[in-house]
């Protein structure tokens, strides 16, 4: 019966190993589910964060280009403005002394309608072309504001805003203004 015993012994040992085995390899899959589960939620998380990320990122970007696209746009109109003001600056350096005044005259109404189309959502700006204008008002009282030469908004604008009458001399584009004998 020793034998028997011993027997016995062997193979409950065999089943306890067997059984330990069993349950470590039970446990190493339900921790390797647990990590996997745990892991692919932080991971859903992130790809979520991620996709506000980008697009905040986008946001961005585009806020960016446009401001990059609004920044060209006004060098480039600021370039124009400074060539336009070179050549006022050459002609009235080249031009007879009876002849500054038109160029100086011209030079305030140019710029003047510059502003106006520009900053003519901003008060201190409108003020400023409106003062531009009324230092040269003899112009317009005298009926030599050709209205055909500025946008329909900047001469509404003067008339409206500034002198408060047509400012306009006769011409095609506005038959019922006046005409003075020297603009004929």
């Amino acid at each position: 019966m020793s034998d028997n015993g011993e027997t016995r012994k062997k193979i409950t040992a065999f089943d306890l190993a067997t059984i330990i085995a069993g349950w470590s390899t039970a446990l190493a899959l339900a921790l390797g589910f647990i990590t996997f589960t745990i892991t692919y939620r932080a991971q859903e998380k992130f790809n979520q964060a991620q996709l506000k990320f980008n697009e905040q990122q986008q946001k961005f970007n585009d806020a960016q280009l446009d401001a990059t696209n609004k920044q060209a746009s006004f060098l480039a109109e600021t370039a124009a403005i400074e060539a336009f003001r070179a050549y006022f600056a050459a002609g009235i350096e080249a031009a007879k002394p009876a002849d500054r005044n038109q160029w100086l005259t011209n030079d305030a109404f140019f710029t003047a309608e510059t502003i106006y189309n520009l900053k003519s959502t901003d008060n201190g700006w409108r003020e400023t072309a409106k003062g531009l204008i009324l230092n040269r008002r003899s112009v317009i009282d005298t009926g030599q504001f050709d209205c055909d030469k500025y946008a329909p908004a900047f001469v509404k604008f003067v008339q409206d805003e500034v002198v408060m009458k047509d400012p306009c001399r006769k011409t095609k584009s506005h038959p019922n203004s006046i005409q003075t004998s020297r603009s004929r």
